[in-house]
């Protein structure tokens, strides 16, 4: 399913593989990451939908969890600075044109920031319901994902959406990995 988008990616250096479960995509990450790797995470209800910060929370892993402080608090603040420095971050992106276009839009940048210059490698994970022709296609479909995210958080859109961010390649083959799972994770 995924065969093109992959060698449209190769293409702007991001390597990126396809599974066809989530408890797959699991494993290939354990695969990845070696024991005692330090790691952040991005807020993502595809993570949330693997359980795999719980497996991490069990490991010999040094996991940057923002999860343990208050949202915006100052120490939340400062684990989110930290992770900046973590040997491994792991996220998911909004979406993922067919021609390779990595599509993000968030509230803070925390995550963005981690993705565009951070910790020494990014783990993507992109289920298939992530996958759209072209930025003006996600853009409209994202005005309902918008909706109900600002719902959820009896917020405006206005209040959630204030940075879009399109990644069109990395620098280094070796930085950025997504592991595309054969379907649909997040939102």
């Amino acid at each position: 399913m995924f065969e093109s988008i992959i060698e449209n990616l190769e293409k702007r250096n991001i390597a990126a593989m396809e599974v066809k479960t989530a408890q797959e995509a699991v494993e290939e990450l354990k695969k990845l990451i070696p024991e005692k790797s330090s790691i952040g995470f991005g807020g993502s209800r595809t993570l949330e939908s693997l359980e795999f910060l719980d497996v991490l929370r069990n490991w010999d892993y040094t996991l940057f969890d923002r999860t343990q402080f208050q949202k915006g608090s100052p120490e939340a603040r400062q684990m989110m600075l930290d992770w900046q420095h973590a040997d491994f971050f792991l996220s998911s992106c909004n979406a993922i044109t067919e021609d390779g276009q990595l599509i993000f839009w968030e509230t803070n940048g925390n995550r963005i920031s981690s993705i565009i210059y951070g910790p020494s490698k990014i783990i993507l994970i992109v289920g298939k319901n992530k996958i759209v022709k072209t930025v003006e296609e996600w853009l409209a479909r994202t005005q309902f994902v918008a909706e109900q995210i600002a719902k959820r958080l009896e917020k405006t859109v206005e209040e959630i959406w204030c940075y879009k961010v399109i990644v069109e390649r990395q620098w280094s083959k070796e930085r950025l990995s997504i592991i595309f799972v054969d379907e649909d994770l997040g939102t």
